[in-house]
């Protein structure tokens, strides 16, 4: 029960800072704000969903069985899978700063899809096409101004 608590009061919090970020973008020009929404606004329809799954949870007497539980995992299995995520992020994060957000995002996605989701090669190169139209198709036809990243940045004109 102490679990579902703490899932509403995240799901809660998550909720109230996507809703203080889109609210923010609101007030930008239709161009600066346009990202921002569309990623905003899918996000919070699924966080009130999501809330709206944590109240019944509470609300419910019963326990319920999770869809992911973490029953059966050992402790020591469950920190290296949190060491191993914290580490992709922090990849992505460092691949998307040195060499932009475009090409970093992109590369990270391929590498990330062989190694640590082990797919097999047409996966893994569908879903990085994917990422890639949707980066190109961002900046040519929406203008949306992906910075080169740092690397880049420094490479002489």
């Amino acid at each position: 029960m102490r679990r579902d608590y703490l899932d509403l009061g995240f799901t809660v919090l998550l909720l109230a800072l996507m809703s203080w970020m889109t609210w923010e973008a609101s007030k930008w020009d239709a161009r600066a704000r346009l990202f921002p929404w569309a990623a905003g606004i899918p996000v919070l329809v699924l966080l009130v969903i999501q809330l709206a799954r944590r109240v019944r949870s509470v609300m419910m007497t019963a326990d319920s069985t999770a869809i992911f539980s973490d029953e059966g995992v050992d402790a020591h299995v469950a920190f290296q899978r949190t060491l191993r995520i914290a580490g992709w992020i922090l990849g992505f994060a460092f691949v998307i700063w040195a060499i932009g957000f475009a090409v970093g995002g992109t590369l990270a996605t391929l590498v990330y899809l062989k190694t640590a989701a082990r797919e097999k090669w047409p996966m893994a190169i569908g879903v990085t096409a994917g990422t890639a139209a949707f980066f190109w198709l961002m900046s040519t036809y929406l203008h949306v101004p992906f910075p080169p990243g740092f690397v880049i940045d420094m490479l002489p004109s």
